[in-house]
């Protein structure tokens, strides 16, 4: 299930720092659902340092990219994280 969060009107989505930082973010979800996991972080710290109100989403991703680095998915993987902790 995809999630989808309502950041702003639809007159923030047409303007340039906006339309970057989903250029951005897509760019992050390709190399995470690729299992590139170092342009992933990359990716995932330039989307923190664009939309610091979004930081704690990236954070989080950060966390996620730490458990996926040490523990690989592994082939056929869907792009879910399975948490195994708090």
């Amino acid at each position: 299930m995809r999630v989808f969060a309502l950041l702003g009107s639809p007159e923030m989505a047409r303007r340039p720092d906006f339309m970057a930082l989903a250029r951005e973010h897509d760019n992050f979800l390709r190399a995470y659902r690729a299992q590139d996991w170092v342009p992933a972080r990359a990716q995932a710290a330039q989307c923190a340092a664009a939309a610091p109100h979004l930081a704690a989403l990236y954070a989080m991703y950060a966390r996620r990219l730490d458990d996926l680095e040490v523990s690989p998915p592994g082939p056929g993987w869907d792009g879910v994280f399975i948490a195994t902790h708090k």
